[in-house]
C-alpha cells in the first residue's frame, strides 16, 4: 500500500510538472495534462493518502488523527482553489477562503496542541 500510494502520487507530480512545462512552452495537451494530474493528484492521490495514513495512526490520539484529516482537507481545498484561479472559474475565492478556513480552525489548534503536548512528555 505505501509503495502504491508513494508511485500514484509521484505520477500525478510528474504529470502536473510536464503539464507545467507544456503549458509555459505553449506545447499542444498542455491543458489535458494538468487537468489529468490535477484531478487525479486530488481525487486518487490524496484519498489514498489519507487511507494509508489513517491505518498508521488509528492507534495515536483523537488529536493526530484530526490533524491530518484536517491537513489533509486544507491541502486539498488549496490545491483546488489554485486549479480554479489557473483557469479562470468562478468561486475560487470561496474555495481559498474555505481552505484558509480549515488551516486556521481546523489544522493549527490541532497542530500546536500536539506540539504542546509533545513538549510535556519530551
Amino acid at each position: 500500500m505505501k509503495r502504491l500510494t508513494h508511485l500514484i502520487g509521484y505520477l500525478f507530480t510528474a504529470t502536473w510538472l510536464v503539464g507545467l512545462f507544456f503549458k509555459m512552452m505553449h506545447l499542444p495537451g498542455a491543458t489535458m495534462l494538468l487537468y489529468a494530474s490535477g484531478i487525479g493528484f486530488v481525487c486518487i492521490f490524496i484519498p489514498l493518502l489519507i487511507v494509508y495514513r489513517y491505518k498508521q495512526i488509528t492507534k495515536q490520539t483523537f488529536s493526530e488523527r484530526m490533524k491530518w484529516i484536517m491537513g489533509v482537507v486544507t491541502v486539498s481545498l488549496f490545491f483546488v482553489a489554485s486549479w480554479m484561479q489557473l483557469y479562470h472559474l468562478e468561486g475560487e475565492a470561496l474555495v481559498l477562503a474555505i481552505s484558509f478556513l480549515f488551516l486556521v480552525v481546523g489544522f493549527l489548534p490541532f497542530f500546536f496542541f500536539r506540539l504542546y503536548k509533545k513538549s510535556l512528555n519530551p
